[in-house]
């Protein structure tokens, strides 16, 4: 399936216009800068796909809301396509109205996908297309179309420009280039192709991979301090219902990465058990929390409070790299079929998850690691002496509600040669007991609460024999992210072989939020 670009263009509401409709510009013949190649719409009747007009009026290319309107009535005058925007009857919808007619919204963006290339001319390929939606945006571009616009729609103007930033903020000229607006979330990005960002940049040839390009420049300018190519974390979503959601931390992250959970998702248990995903984080970021709570006291008649402040500490997440290698064949590469892109971004997804699952757990805190749930300092602990019992098991549930913390994601987490052992061993001697663990060893019971068996657990603890064995509230665990995913390719070094090495980082670091929220085994064995 093609990729959904956009076009962002300026407009002027110079015209008073109506609720019932202001006449709008489209798109225009405007050439875009995609970097092998200029790209040209052909504005012929024929060469535009109009099936999906009316086409819905959105707000940044943000399809999850509802639409604020339509565009309909589309029609071609010379080299631009124009239509009739509409707004429609809802509070946000009036409200962008008002802002568009008393010029403060100024700009509109089309999403189109290309449908095939018709010719070429120098740098310049021409091609038809489909528009799919026009959104109000906030950053000009193409000076040729808009809302109410009757201005001179000459060619005299340069065809591609690359806009700098004045002191004040403001572009020093108009800006024509192609945009993408919240490029982890949106739909389109659901096609960006990571087996052809990788093929591209492994020959250095970006014609079939230009959307791949787009998306990395834009993370370039949001992330910055990349040595390769930065993928959208997103690239590695695994299809199906997501697990948990990130918490609300409005103040903390922006709301448009959520790509990462669903990258680890497949590949880390912790996620799955319910971690708390911070995505899109800047800088050395503070979460505060309450360690003492106020008293509630009980009075005379006219009788005044004492007061007393609760006590308040702060977790810190400051960004840590994990990087990973692998390889894939030229023939991997070339394949397009969706067999290979979903084998491409599983590999990804598998070292770079896997390492962050581990690192959640058994993370040191020391040689650049974060501080996982074993090495944290003031976890609950449970000594087993050798096979955990069912009144062990019950007694780490205990540690976690003394501390009133018996709440949220709570469930077990061992290795699979633990859970195998308590899948055989009976809850009590007398007859007809059942075993302390039901169910599968994937996912199963212990204690009355959900239970999973990973290799991610170790079982080489202690003395070398000792088996991990975790209880707590998982949403108190909190993976943090920073940027994008890193990804250095490498056609060099493995040529002789036809290989390519693929190398790939990213930065995050890991945090409870209350550690007596968990309850850790000591001397478990199988």
């Amino acid at each position: 399936m093609q990729k959904l670009l956009t076009r962002e263009i300026q407009f002027r509401a110079d015209q008073a216009g109506d609720d019932a409709g202001i006449p709008c510009v489209i798109s225009s013949t405007t050439p875009v800068d995609r970097g092998d190649f200029i790209e040209v719409l052909s504005h012929h009747p024929r060469d535009v796909d109009l099936a999906r007009a009316p086409l819905p009026l959105q707000v940044g290319h943000d399809t999850g809301p509802l639409n604020v309107g339509i565009v309909d009535g589309l029609h071609f005058d010379g080299e631009v396509l124009r239509g009739t925007a509409r707004f429609g009857s809802s509070a946000a919808a009036r409200e962008i109205l008002a802002d568009v007619k008393t010029g403060i919204l100024r700009n509109l963006s089309v999403g189109y996908r290309l449908v095939r290339e018709i010719g070429r001319r120098g740098t310049e390929t021409l091609f038809a297309w489909q528009p799919y939606e026009v959104s109000v945006v906030g950053v000009p571009a193409d000076h040729r179309a808009g809302f109410n616009r009757n201005a001179d729609l000459s060619l005299d103007a340069p065809a591609i420009r690359t806009s700098r930033k004045s002191a004040a903020g403001q572009s020093s000229f108009p800006e024509r280039k192609t945009t993408m607006s919240q490029v982890d979330l949106s739909p389109m990005n659901q096609e960006f192709s990571l087996s052809r960002a990788i093929a591209a940049a492994a020959s250095g040839d970006w014609r079939d991979a230009g959307y791949e390009r787009e998306v990395g420049q834009e993370l370039q300018r949001n992330h910055g301090n990349a040595r390769g190519l930065l993928v959208p974390t997103s690239v590695l979503f695994t299809r199906g219902t997501r697990v948990m959601n990130t918490t609300d931390q409005a103040s903390l992250v922006p709301n448009d990465h959520l790509g990462f959970i669903d990258a680890l998702r497949t590949h880390s248990r912790v996620v799955e058990a319910g971690a708390t995903v911070l995505p899109g984080l800047v800088g050395n970021v503070d979460i505060p929390r309450q360690t003492a709570s106020v008293s509630a006291e009980w009075l005379a008649e006219d009788g005044a409070l004492t007061g007393g402040d609760g006590s308040l500490d702060s977790m810190t997440l400051t960004p840590k790299t994990v990087g990973a290698r692998t390889s894939w064949t030229r023939r991997m590469m070339l394949q397009s079929v969706p067999g290979i892109e979903e084998l491409a971004r599983n590999d990804l997804a598998a070292v770079i998850g896997r390492a962050v699952d581990l690192a959640a757990i058994h993370g040191s805190g020391n040689a650049n690691q974060p501080t996982g749930i074993y090495a944290a300092i003031g976890t609950n602990s449970v000594a087993m002496g050798g096979v955990p019992t069912f009144g062990k098991l019950v007694d780490m549930c205990s540690e976690v509600a003394r501390d009133n913390a018996l709440e949220g994601n709570l469930r077990f987490m061992t290795t699979p040669g633990l859970a195998g052992k308590l899948a055989q061993t009976l809850m009590a001697s007398s007859a007809g007991s059942d075993m302390i663990w039901s169910g599968n060893l994937y996912e199963g019971q212990l204690a009355g609460f959900g239970a999973f068996a990973t290799n991610q657990v170790s079982s080489t603890l202690g003395a070398g024999s000792e088996h991990g064995l975790i209880f707590g509230n998982w949403a108190e665990l909190v993976v943090g992210q920073w940027g994008a995913l890193d990804v250095i390719v490498d056609p060099y070094t493995d040529s002789a072989r036809g290989r390519v090495n693929i190398s790939a980082f990213i930065s995050v670091d890991i945090g409870l939020r209350h550690v007596v929220s968990f309850c850790k085994a000591t001397g478990a064995t199988a």
